[in-house]
């Protein structure tokens, strides 16, 4: 086989566990129908999501069930022919009732179509409460298929299959060219067929205007299947037989290896991009799995495992080990693709519905972290971490007002997929993996986007990252750091209730204090708080020009793309080159100014400004502001 993504081995429910045939299955969401033949002859068996309910119970056979919306058509013999049955939800009514066969019953919305024998030749039937004959010729017509109203089935004018469409009023055909035209399948008004090309069979495609191959090749191409525009279909190369997928622009060869992908009536099934099909694994045949990225194999045992169906993320097949055969059932839900992620915002989410699904791939090694918060207050949305094979890896918990897990261990291209449910109408999901944990060191990485970074040191380590919480005992974390990456990333900082340390430059810096470190890479702006300590600071400007404003207490240093501001009660500046002016503003006390050249203290109760290598230097002392302020200036 090619490399596969890791295995799943699907753990598959058994909806039957007997010593009978079960076979022949079909889904619609979570209810699935069979056919199981026990006491001499087959019944039509209903699994509605928890328990299984036996729509027949006679004395002949009842098969080939189909089943839509909760409504549920088969074939049955009535001692004569074969008619058609069907069970609305409460009651079975029996459809036809004649001298002559009825074959392949199809659902959808209540409405049912099937293939009827007239006595000369095979015609379509409608039933929508009441009868219809949708066709009355001289010729077969079979194989009808049925989505919102509109019916597809082949006919045999002039003894050439061809493909007919019933929009709801009139017929018309979609097929021609002199070659034969057969098994037709229709979704959302689009419908696929296979055509003989007068050397091998081809897929062609109505796309609700126009009829267009999908297939032009020297190989047969047959039983397509559509869903939602996209397509899935056998081809047999003259060596082995592979699956292949269109997905609405292009092509895709699903499979390509020396054993067949497809046994006889197992052809692929798809539904929402997802595509299940049976593949031979060099011993026996099991359940593979495409979802729209990767293909995974879902079964790997010693018996059979055929005939899957898909639909709305639940898969069923026949499971057949001896003279035994059983259904199972498991979901693999269709999941929105979001790529490799370092972190994502989704908005406005409504998981009340049904659960959504999310795959990605991991951008670094590191913690995989998720949060949901809630727009409406009281509501419950919870958030649950899968690896590949979809075995759970974490649950969330309530965090800072919403719910989050952190995964630990996430592996950089690692495949992972995100399932958010509950009752809330409106959530937003943040996804990141931005952090790093190495013994008691952390990494944090922005993005190639703006990211705002906030450390608070006074309260358990703890951490923002775009939105993301973080907290680290102090036993767990010592040294941290950010690189801001691309963007423009923007820092604060709050300090302890003890003596903190920073220096500070253009677009990186260094933030210690008791039992931490803090390195700043890449960043753009910073805010540095530092606590009601006595807290020193160091600000270096840039080679061009800046403007640094002195506080007392504070200050604010921008010009040339710097952005940093400071309270603290020690505070160094330096200008660097540029043309650079300082501006000091008084306190309500006692302050005094000291002129040097190139370089000047300003200090007063609690504060101490100095600042060096600054070409214009201006004080404010504000008058009636209270206290006595004294300057001093020093010459050369």
């Amino acid at each position: 086989m090619e490399p596969l993504e890791p295995r799943m081995l699907l753990a598959g429910v058994p909806l039957t566990v007997n010593t009978w045939l079960d076979n022949a299955p079909d889904i619609d969401g979570d209810s699935i129908v069979w056919t199981a033949t026990f006491d001499g002859d087959s019944e039509i068996m209903l699994w509605g999501g928890v328990t299984t309910r036996q729509l027949t119970d006679n004395g002949y056979d009842d098969v080939a069930p189909q089943i839509a919306g909760g409504e549920v058509v088969w074939r049955g013999w009535d001692g004569n022919d074969w008619e058609i049955f069907h069970f609305d939800g409460a009651a079975t009514r029996q459809l036809t009732n004649n001298l002559w066969n009825d074959w392949d019953p199809q659902i959808d919305d209540g409405v049912v179509v099937w293939s009827g024998f007239d006595g000369a030749d095979w015609e379509i039937f409608l039933f929508d409460g009441a009868l219809h004959q949708l066709t009355d010729n001289a010729y077969d017509d079979m194989e009808p298929r049925i989505d919102a109203g509109k019916v597809v089935w082949s006919g045999s004018p002039e003894n050439r299959s061809t493909v007919f469409l019933y929009d709801g009023a009139t017929t018309r055909p979609l097929s021609g060219g002199g070659n034969d035209s057969y098994h037709p399948q229709i979704d959302a008004g689009q419908v696929v067929w296979t055509s003989w090309d007068g050397n091998d069979e081809e897929i062609f495609l109505y796309d609700g205007n126009t009829a267009r191959a999908l297939t032009d090749n020297a190989y047969d191409d047959w039983e397509p299947r559509i869903s939602g525009g996209q397509v899935a279909w056998t081809s047999f190369d003259g060596n082995n037989e592979d699956i292949f997928f269109y997905n609405g622009a292009s092509t895709l060869q699903l499979t390509d290896n020396p054993d067949a992908d497809y046994r006889i009536n197992h052809s692929p099934r798809i539904d929402s991009g997802c595509v299940v099909w049976t593949g031979n694994d060099g011993n026996d045949p099991e359940i593979y799995f495409y979802d729209g990225v990767a293909k995974q194999q879902l079964t790997d045992n010693t018996v059979e495992d055929q005939e899957p169906q898909l639909d709305g993320g639940r898969i069923v097949w026949v499971s057949s080990a001896g003279g035994d055969q059983e259904i199972y059932s498991s979901v693999v839900p269709p999941a929105t693709q979001l790529g490799t992620i370092d972190f994502c915002h989704l908005p406005a989410l409504n998981p009340s519905e049904k659960n959504l699904w999310f795959r990605l791939q991991a951008a670094r090694n590191g913690v995989l972290s998720l949060r949901c918060d809630f727009e409406e207050p009281g509501t419950i949305a919870s958030l649950a971490l899968y690896a590949a094979d979809y075995t759970v890896l974490a649950t969330s918990a309530p965090h800072d007002g919403g719910q989050q897990l952190d995964w630990r261990n996430a592996v950089a291209g690692a495949v992972y997929y995100v399932k958010v449910s509950g009752e809330s109408t409106n959530i937003d999901l943040k996804i990141a993996n931005l952090v790093r944990q190495t013994g008691s060191s952390v990494t944090v990485f922005g993005t190639n986007e703006n990211d705002a970074f906030l450390f608070d040191a006074s309260v358990a380590r703890r951490m923002v990252v775009n939105g993301m919480p973080y907290a680290f005992a102090a036993s767990e974390a010592a040294a941290f750091s950010f690189d801001g990456l691309g963007g423009s990333d923007d820092v604060e900082f709050a300090g302890t209730s003890d003596s903190d340390q920073a220096t500070l430059y253009p677009n990186w810096g260094t933030l210690t204090g008791p039992g931490y470190s803090l390195s700043l890479a890449n960043v753009e702006t910073i805010d540095y708080e530092g606590g009601s300590g006595e807290d020193t600071v160091w600000l270096w400007g840039t080679k061009g020009t800046n403007s640094y404003t002195a506080n007392p207490g504070s200050s604010e240093m921008t010009g040339d793309g710097v952005s940093i501001s400071v309270t603290a009660e020690t505070i160094y500046a330096r200008g660097n080159g540029g043309d650079d002016a300082v501006y000091f503003t008084d306190s309500e006390g006692d302050d005094l100014l000291q002129y040097f050249p190139r370089w000047a203290t300003m200090s007063g109760e609690g504060y101490f400004n100095q600042v060096n290598a600054f070409k214009v230097m201006y004080a404010d002392a504000e008058r009636g502001a209270g206290g006595t302020d004294t300057v001093i200036f020093r010459g050369t």
